[in-house]
């Protein structure tokens, strides 16, 4: 649905919000929101490369004043994100626009949300080697455009079993996960 935006611009968007997200220290939710409803708005409405920043930044604006307690940068931060690129009049429109689209529906289950319930199925710390590891692998299918496909569980159920295989556990995937979680094994190996 958008000839002017390519699996590539996604990604290139995608990490360029990882970016400054890390720099504003903001929550992984947020990061998760943010890329969630830039997806979801492109599938609403089409959108043309140069204008795929300003969705970005207006997406982030959303997601931080919906999952920040701590932080909340103002508009004109968020424009200087661009290198005076947008205006932050022009983010507020875009921010507008969004919200209307989305009609205010800003939360759905992320991968976060699985990951969480199913690293304490499996007996994993948060803090953990495998922990951090099933997090970071959640996140870098953010920016893949062929992760768009699969379900916010299959992802974390997947992220789950790869770091437990990666931190040499016995059972990568246990029964109690797949009943927990609604995946066999076989169903997790292809995400």
């Amino acid at each position: 649905r958008q000839p002017n935006i390519t699996a590539k611009m996604r990604f290139l968007l995608v990490d360029w919000l990882v970016h400054a997200c890390y720099a504003y220290k903001f929550e992984d939710e947020t990061l998760h929101l943010t890329v969630n409803l830039i997806d979801r708005f492109l599938e609403r409405k089409r959108v043309l490369h140069p204008q795929l920043q300003l969705v970005g930044v207006a997406a982030l604006m959303i997601a931080a004043k919906y999952e920040e307690v701590e932080y909340e940068p103002c508009c004109s931060e968020f424009a200087r994100l661009t290198r005076g690129e947008f205006s932050a009049k022009q983010i507020r429109v875009t921010e507008r626009f969004m919200l209307t689209s989305l009609e205010f529906k800003l939360t759905t289950p992320s991968s976060l949300v699985f990951l969480s319930q199913f690293c304490k199925v499996a007996g994993v710390a948060p803090r953990s080697d495998a922990g951090h590891i099933s997090g970071y692998l959640a996140e870098l299918t953010l920016g893949e455009y062929k992760m768009l496909s699969a379900l916010p569980s299959t992802i974390a159920a997947a992220a789950v079993c790869l770091a437990r295989v990666l931190t040499h556990c016995e059972e990568p995937w246990t029964n109690e996960l797949a009943h927990h979680t609604g995946y066999s094994d076989a169903a997790v190996h292809p995400c």
